[in-house]
């Protein structure tokens, strides 16, 4: 009887311990010839512009390594360093308002195009409250004097399966 109490929890914790294994995470490298090209840019708070009815603000800049390879067959990826941590975009930041004491939402997001005529490629840094509506608040935060800085990566040659 003594044997049966002992055995049963030793088989338990025996069956238990296999059916607990770590799970590894590979990620595969392939010499495909793929490249990374990575920007960074500062927004300073008198380049952002109000679209026509200021429901938002945009900031462009032309960027190199964006083609029209790269948007139609890469990958492009924009993030906001902001104490030197990389967010990647779409990223919301929360700001105090110290005149109304209240916590508002920006929202950052991006867009990019190529103009086929100059043969170049842009990126367009977009910033609006997260409420749709107080515009003010963008605005308060511009007048704050804060300057964003960005990083942009393209990945181009990505091989084809």
């Amino acid at each position: 009887m003594k044997f049966i109490k002992l055995f049963l929890p030793m088989v338990a914790v025996a069956l238990m311990a296999i059916g607990c294994t770590k799970e590894y995470i590979t990620i595969e490298q392939h010499m495909d010839g793929s490249q990374i090209a990575t920007t960074y840019c500062e927004i300073n708070p008198i380049e952002w512009e109000p679209n026509s009815d200021s429901s938002y603000w945009y900031a462009t800049f032309e960027c190199t390594s964006i083609t029209k390879e790269a948007i139609d067959n890469g990958i492009i990826l924009a993030y906001c360093i902001e104490n030197g941590t990389d967010n990647l975009l779409p990223y919301i930041i929360p700001m105090w308002d110290n005149t109304n004491n209240v916590w508002y939402m920006e929202n950052i997001r991006f867009d990019v195009n190529y103009d086929e005529v100059q043969k170049k490629g842009y990126i367009t840094f977009i910033l609006e409250d997260s409420d749709f509506g107080a515009t003010a608040s963008v605005q308060n935060l511009l007048n704050s004097r804060y300057t964003f800085q960005m990083k942009v990566c393209v990945i181009t040659n990505m091989g084809r399966r």
